[in-house]
């Protein structure tokens, strides 16, 4: 879609870790590399997570990108789990601050139920996709971007400077948000 671009991806992903590690993670591992986009994905890691403090960890990664001098564009996804998983936490905050949000749990049910066939078709266990599963995603994913491409072709450095920055609504969580969190190596003593 943008073939004079040069586009370099940056993997960030740690697995069986959800959002309250990676609130921690965020500097080093997605600040540090200065994107232009960001998907965040924690759905199925923070299935064990308090409701309020799940909200909370996601609501600060987001609030801390978007305060950024030049913030990135965020996109929720929500990984498929077999049985499901507890990704209305993430549907919230990301509406609570009109971000793209791509269910992949929608994606997985509505291909098996169209095609008949078994979750092991596309899931090689309970939550991690196999290669069909890998196409599955891609597809949703790219389906979903699809309407923002012409407006990315269109939009210009200079529009976005005339327009500067969203101002953020009030968080939900009635928790302060971490918003200086980072990951510090311990010194052996």
């Amino acid at each position: 879609q943008f073939p004079k671009a040069t586009v370099t991806m940056h993997n960030a992903g740690m697995s069986g870790t959800g959002s309250g590690l990676g609130v921690f993670r965020l500097e080093r591992d997605v600040i540090s590399a200065q994107p232009d986009l960001v998907f965040i994905e924690y759905a199925v890691n923070d299935g064990s997570g308090k409701d309020e403090d799940v909200i909370r960890y996601l609501e600060s990664i987001v609030v801390r990108l978007k305060s950024l001098s030049h913030p990135p564009a965020l996109v929720f996804l929500e990984a498929a789990a077999k049985g499901g998983s507890k990704r209305e936490r993430h549907q919230q905050v990301a509406r609570h601050y009109g971000l793209l949000d791509i269910d992949l749990q929608v994606a997985v049910d509505q291909h098996l139920v169209k095609t008949g066939a078994k979750w092991s078709s596309v899931m090689g266990d309970n939550v991690h996709p196999n290669a069909e599963g890998h196409k599955l995603y891609a597809k949703a994913i790219g389906e979903a971007l699809a309407p923002y491409i012409e407006r990315a072709k269109t939009c210009s450095a200079k529009r976005t400077k005339i327009f500067g920055k969203k101002r953020l609504p009030k968080p939900i969580t009635s928790k302060p948000l971490l918003l200086d969190g980072r990951l510090v190596p311990l010194s052996p003593q």
